[in-house]
C-alpha cells in the first residue's frame, strides 16, 4: 500500500508490473495506466516485493515476475514486461535474477 501526499491506497500486488527509482522517489507501474510516486526510497520496499515475486534486475528496477512475458538471452540479456516494456538485465544483476526466475517458475 504505497503512500502519497494525499494519504494511501490499498493496491493489489499482482497488478503491480515493476517499479522504477528515480533519485529518492519510486514510481510503481500497474495493469491500469495509473503510477503512484510515494516519497520513499526502493529500499524501504525491497523486503515485501521481494517475498511477492519481484525481482530486481537493474539498481533502480524491481519486476514483477507474474508480469514477465519473455526473457531474451540475445548479445545482453532482457525483459519484456506485460506492459510491454523492454528493460535490459544488467550484468551484476543477471546471476540473481536467473536463479530468481527458475525457483519462482518450478512453484508453477
Amino acid at each position: 500500500m504505497p503512500p502519497s501526499w494525499k494519504g494511501f491506497q490499498p493496491v493489489e500486488l499482482n497488478t503491480l508490473i515493476n517499479c522504477e527509482v528515480s533519485g529518492r522517489h519510486t514510481s510503481f507501474y500497474f495493469t491500469n495506466p495509473n503510477s503512484r510516486c510515494p516519497a520513499k526510497a526502493v529500499y524501504e520496499y525491497e523486503e515485501l516485493l521481494s517475498a511477492t515475486g519481484f525481482a530486481r534486475i537493474r539498481k533502480s528496477f524491481p519486476a514483477n515476475m507474474l508480469r514477465l512475458k519473455e526473457y531474451i538471452r540475445d548479445k545482453g540479456s532482457s525483459v519484456i514486461l506485460s506492459n510491454k516494456t523492454e528493460v535490459e538485465v544488467s550484468r551484476r544483476k543477471k546471476g540473481h535474477f536467473l536463479s530468481r526466475l527458475k525457483s519462482f517458475f518450478s512453484y508453477y
